[in-house]
């Protein structure tokens, strides 16, 4: 399996398969224009117009009077309100936050000498159009918090209905009652999780840089059929985009042994710290109006030395062993020297290790108007990671390297001042691989572990690589007919799961007199597994009404189906174990996993 690297990956095309869930990554703005006394105006033209990007879009009002402008990008817009016979109403500096529905209602006044109205837009408190429970992270609460380690994820804890089990992290933060692992999380309306578990993943830190991010959203609870995939919280970042204006920065963030205080356990010297992150970005026009560029890049570096203890043989009772047990002379050896005595049998080896790791962040996003009905965008970002810390207290080593990437090609056309659709692509792939340096192993050449009670584990050498995939193609329609706002969409799911499993074989000594007479007490033999590819396809499907039954009143009314399915072994050599329907237990080769559930409304 070949690593893609960042150089050659943000090179690769634009256009992308992938994963989505829901269209909670648009905002809608909406309302109702009433005259003086309160009575409905229909055929009120409503404007609205970005001036970063020139964006312009108009619709009317409807037989009583409401509107609905979905669809839209997050950003400041301005909105005008106009009919004959009436002063025009101007909206200024209108804020969409990711997934908002503003309500704008305007209240025209007979036309006299003044024929407009300049209205400064007021903060929205309170969203009064839904029931749901969620919170909005804005640029410069992910810009300007200090966060440990820049990962945006610890900002979740912000959000109404979070509960924070300690630390802060995206495995520690959950939403309502649910347990994390029934978040969901979004990047651009495409899957950004783990995929073999819900957290993105928790190697690395610049899944996605917190500079090219410019809001999250949480949905914490009661949110509409539109969105899903799990029961918890549905977390959905929005990353930046260009405007005709120039824009960029450049940042460094570091920390230092210098600033830190001693630990218990460590010497008179702290154990070394440099952590530097840094990195710029820049956003822009290519065509006025019409073409714009955002791209990113964040990268860190970081030595972080920690003091290991570890008990192993004292030099008296490593002289016992080999008198009594020569032929343990390899284990004895993988041991290295106390330099600090505990007991007459045991003695500690007390040791700096380092931990590094480096990684390498990149985003690109191009938006393209094509025409005033149909904009395009697409953006791809990657995360190269390389890491080399301690296993165990000893002299062993892990080497991880990984390479999330995530990409997504959005395609959305006005078919009607009442009709909207946005097709989606995208694909989410988490790269790994995994290799545990044993000295043992070089000075032995067996291949199990040692375990010895009162000493340190002696690991085996071990290699494991993952290779999870999602890919997906989703539509979402969006059709205002009167007072209803009537979405319906569906998801294909491609989930393909690559992935191998080191063996875990084990000599046991469960006493040092045990080992002192090299008498085993349990041998483990569990044989690893080669890569193989684990592939399903889900299905996802929803419609919704969102009604607005008066000026004071919304109902919002939907149905979703999911269909997660089972997955199988791409050439047929899985072996499930199942008592139930199988002879003894051992099912024929090919045998299904799971019987997947059909019926999830």
């Amino acid at each position: 399996m070949k690593k893609i690297t960042l150089t050659t990956a943000l090179l690769l095309p634009l256009v992308l398969a992938g994963v989505c869930v829901a269209q909670e990554e648009r905002a809608v703005i909406t309302g109702t224009v009433t005259d003086p006394s309160r009575a409905s105006v229909a055929g009120a033209t409503v404007t609205i117009d970005s001036r970063a990007t020139g964006f312009h879009r108009e619709v009317s009002t409807n037989d009583s009077g409401a509107y609905t402008i979905p669809g839209l990008l997050i950003g400041v817009y301005d909105v005008h309100v106009s009919v004959k016979g009436f002063e025009t109403q101007d909206y200024s500096g209108v804020e969409l936050a990711v997934g908002q529905i503003r309500t704008i209602n305007a209240q025209m006044q007979i036309a006299a000498n003044s024929q407009q109205v300049q209205v400064v837009a007021e903060t929205q408190a309170l969203d009064t159009n839904t029931a749901k429970v969620a919170g909005v992270v804005d640029f410069m609460q992910v810009s300007e918090l200090p966060i440990n380690g820049r990962a945006w994820t610890a900002l979740m804890a912000l959000v109404p209905g979070a509960m924070d089990a300690g630390g802060a992290t995206q495995k520690t933060i959950r939403f309502a009652g649910r347990g994390s692992d029934d978040n969901n999380f979004r990047f651009d309306g495409i899957d950004a999780t783990g995929i073999s578990n819900q957290a993105p993943n928790t190697a690395t830190r610049l899944q996605i840089s917190t500079e090219a991010i410019a809001e999250f959203k949480v949905d914490t609870m009661l949110y509409g059929a539109d969105t899903g995939g799990t029961a918890g919280g549905q977390v959905e970042a929005i990353s930046k985009s260009g405007s005709n204006d120039f824009h960029g920065s450049a940042f460094e963030y570091f920390r230092n042994n210098v600033l830190n205080t001693r630990g218990p356990f460590d010497g008179s010297t702290l154990p070394p710290l440099r952590l530097n992150q840094y990195g710029s970005n820049l956003g822009g026009r290519i065509i006025k109006n019409r073409t714009f560029f955002f791209i990113n890049y964040e990268g860190l570096r970081q030595r972080l030395g920690s003091t290991l203890i570890g008990n192993v043989p004292s030099d008296s009772e490593r002289a016992l062993i080999l008198q009594q047990s020569p032929a343990l002379l390899p284990i004895i050896n993988s041991f290295p020297h106390g330099n600090r005595a505990l007991s007459s049998t045991t003695s500690q080896y007390v040791s700096v290790a380092s931990l590094s790791s480096n990684e390498d962040s990149g985003l690109i996003r191009i938006d393209h108007r094509i025409d005033d009905k149909t904009t395009f965008y697409a953006r791809y970002n990657i995360d190269e990671v390389s890491s080399s810390a301690p296993a165990g207290n000893l002299l062993d080593r892990t080497q991880t390297s990984t390479a999330p990437m995530n990409g997504v090609t959005t395609l959305s056309h006005i078919f009607s001042p009442t009709m909207y659709n946005v097709l989606t692509l995208g694909v989410n792939r988490i790269w790994s691989l995994s290799h545990t340096d044993s000295k043992f192993f070089d000075t032995t050449g067996i291949f199990n572990s040692v375990a010895v009670s009162g000493y340190e584990t002696l690991n085996q050498e071990a290699d494991s690589v993952k290779a999870p995939t999602t890919y997906s193609v989703k539509d979402d329609h969006t059709w205002v007919r009167g007072l209803h706002t009537i979405k319906f969409g569906a998801e294909i799911k491609r989930v393909a799961y690559n992935y191998s499993q080191p063996s875990q074989s084990a000599l046991i000594y469960s006493s040092l007199a045990d080992f002192v007479s090299n008498n085993l007490d349990q041998v483990n033999l569990l044989g690893g597994v080669p890569v193989h590819g684990l592939l399903k396809t889900e299905y996802f499907g929803y419609v919704q009404d969102e009604w607005k039954a008066t000026s004071d009143l919304n109902i919002n009314i939907g149905l979703r189906y999911e269909f997660f399915n089972a997955f199988h072994e791409q050439y047929g050599r899985d072996l499930p174990f199942d008592p139930a329907t199988c002879p003894n237990g051992y099912c024929p080769q090919g045998s299904a996993f799971d019987f997947p559930k059909k019926l999830n409304l």
